[in-house]
């Protein structure tokens, strides 16, 4: 187990060296100079090229492309992601303050879907070809077609214009006021579970009807084991190891999803932030918060993946022989 560990870490340090090149070079290859960005109007006069010129060497942008990549990631090596264009802020310290409410938000998320996809899977494996399984499945193909913004405006529209039940947008830390922050967090996540519980549902309908195929359940049946026992202590046990590699790559999507309802419902996390920053081309945070969101991306997956090691044996076996 510990070798596998070693080499899945060693196989992390290339991935985020690319994606840090790939970041810089795409915001590299936006438009637009960030030294006239900070100066704005000034840096047009005659009498402001000067300044625009001190201003660019203190950023390193009079440097080679390669000398000014080094430099930035030297810095953000060190958690030094440079300040934003617009309010000065370390850049750290802005991605620090909305972390936690895209979190909470993911985690929510995360608990919504699991909560309801693995008795849904399981159900439609138990009771294949009914009324029942159909039903579950036509509920999963619809959420997989539904776009995440469109459900999350539709929601909006019910239950805070029409119906007044819940706050339309805005974000309350949960600690200072738990009974509101949880009437706000309650559409976002159900817009973001949506998806994820069809796909899980998907999943795990078909990783438990293989799962019930298999001699050892036939065996547990012949012994007399309860349905609940052989259900719960055999077959979902097993079935949910597939599904925790599912979770892993799911977890990149997410990712993508919460930036747009974030967006949405004014929910003010990293993906709010990093919209903001493009809006106003505040290159410092995007770069930052892309960057960021990487990493974690890659340690959530990392993760995953010794876990579903730790579930199965075979895996662990391919890198101790």
């Amino acid at each position: 187990m510990g070798r596998y560990v070693v080499r899945r870490l060693l196989q992390i340090i290339p991935a985020w060296i690319i994606i840090s090149i790939m970041v810089f070079a795409a915001m590299r290859l936006a438009p637009g100079d960030p030294a006239m960005m900070i100066l704005g109007k000034e840096a047009s006069r005659p009498e402001g090229k000067a300044a625009l010129e001190k201003l660019r060497h203190e950023m390193g942008l009079d440097q080679p492309v390669y000398v000014q990549y080094w430099l930035w990631l030297r810095s953000a090596v060190r958690g030094d992601f440079g300040k934003s264009n617009i309010s000065g802020t370390p850049v750290l310290e802005m991605i620090a303050g909305r972390l936690p409410a895209s979190l909470e938000l993911m985690l929510v998320t995360f608990l919504i879907s699991l909560v309801i996809s693995i008795p849904l899977g399981v159900l439609a494996a138990l009771k294949q070809k009914t009324m029942l399984d159909y039903s579950i499945m036509a509920f999963a193909t619809a959420g997989v077609a539904i776009p995440g913004f469109w459900l999350g405006l539709a929601l909006i529209l019910l239950f805070s214009v029409t119906l007044g039940w819940l706050p339309a947008s805005g974000y309350t830390p949960l600690a200072e006021d738990p009974a509101r922050n949880l009437t706000q967090v309650i559409m976002p996540a159900i817009t973001l579970a949506v998806y994820l519980i069809a796909t899980f549902t998907r999943f795990m309908r078909s990783d438990m009807t293989e799962v019930v195929n298999e001699d050892y359940i036939r065996t547990a049946v012949a012994k007399g084991l309860s349905k609940g026992r052989i259900v719960i202590g055999h077959a979902l046990r097993n079935a949910l190891i597939p599904l925790l590699t599912v979770i892993g790559v799911e977890v990149g999507s997410l990712f993508g999803g919460v930036a747009v309802i974030e967006q949405v419902f004014g929910w003010s996390g990293v993906g709010w932030l990093t919209l903001q920053a493009v809006y106003n081309r505040d290159y410092p945070v995007v770069q930052g918060a892309i960057l960021m969101v990487a990493v974690v991306y890659t340690l959530i997956n990392f993760f995953v993946d010794v876990g579903y090691a730790f579930l199965n044996p075979r895996i662990r076996e391919q890198y101790e022989a």
